[in-house]
């Protein structure tokens, strides 16, 4: 049985995927603070096969316990988003980089590193029509700027694979409220309104599962992936958040939605992905936004009526 360590496995992606590999049958190791309680993870401790540590990735002796049974590691530790790294940036520093350096040190020549990055690192300075793996990396913000970082460290040494993962959605034991998707859906479900800006910024989705599905195909394929860097999206979800927009209204048809310049994305993110070369590897997303939208809205609609009782 090969056991796999995941840092910040009780996160909104890792707690998704920790469930995906003990179903599996991999062993599981999860370092992790759990600064939001470990209540993602509870589900789970009928598995012989988890083992949790709570723990900061930049303890250099808890790290080197851990990663020496590891047969294969995977990074979701990370402070995420452009505003908590804007108004945190030493703490991004020292998690998105830092940790990653001494993460890449301790391992083994033999021991295999997915770290989870992001294509917010492609910033829009170059305004490429379609960016790919082979892009510009010229990030916009503080958080862009750790990540690109930390994927210069991972790629260092061989026996890698970075993912570039699109905007995530979906649901997961660790919910996050503020991703894109989930907070237009939230409002359309509480208040039957909207007020989007850049209405027609273009983002790139992906499904929190498909994600997951993503990691466990490489780890299968891992001899003809490594060392590679995938864009990690939908084809069939570049959208502009207008199009975003009507997509919620199909299944919320009385939906009020005010289309004003009142902010501007931290990122600037406006641009369409490319994920071929991820797909060429045999590799194709299950969810779609309009799956991840009708999940949202029972889940939005449940909370609503909790918080009302």
């Amino acid at each position: 049985m090969q056991n796999v360590l995941v840092t910040g496995g009780a996160g909104y992606i890792g707690a998704v995927v920790v469930d995906d590999l003990l179903r599996s049958g991999f062993k599981v190791t999860v370092i992790d603070r759990f600064s939001r309680g470990n209540i993602s993870l509870m589900q789970h401790c009928h598995f012989p096969e988890l083992s949790f540590f709570a723990g900061d990735v930049r303890d250099e002796k808890l790290m080197k316990k851990h990663i020496k049974s590891a047969d294969f590691i995977i990074s979701l530790a990370a402070l995420v988003s452009p505003k908590a790294c804007e108004n945190q940036e030493d703490l991004a520093i020292d998690i998105n980089i830092k940790s990653i350096d001494l993460l890449n040190s301790l391992r083994a020549d033999s021991q295999p590193l997915f770290f989870i990055s992001t294509n917010i690192g492609y910033g829009t300075q170059s305004k490429i029509s379609c960016y790919d793996e082979s892009s510009p990396l010229e990030p916009n913000s503080i958080y862009g700027k750790t990540k690109v970082a930390a994927e210069s460290i991972v790629s260092r040494r061989g026996e890698y694979i970075i993912f570039r993962p699109a905007s995530a959605y979906g649901i997961s034991p660790a919910m996050k409220n503020h991703l894109l998707l989930h907070y237009y859906v939230s409002r359309a479900v509480a208040e039957g309104a909207l007020v989007v800006y850049e209405p027609e910024a273009i983002r790139n989705f992906i499904h929190v599962r498909d994600i997951s599905r993503a990691i466990l195909h490489c780890m299968k394929n891992y001899n003809e992936m490594k060392n590679n860097i995938f864009n990690l999206g939908s084809s069939n979800s570049n959208l502009t958040k207008r199009e975003i927009v009507e997509l919620i209204r199909e299944s919320l048809p009385t939906l009020y939605t005010h289309f004003a310049e009142i902010s501007q994305d931290p990122d600037n993110r406006n641009y369409l992905v490319s994920n071929e070369k991820i797909e060429n590897s045999g590799f194709i997303c299950k969810y779609s936004l309009k799956d991840g939208i009708s999940e949202l809205i029972k889940y939005y609609k449940l909370l609503k009526q909790v918080t009302r009782e």
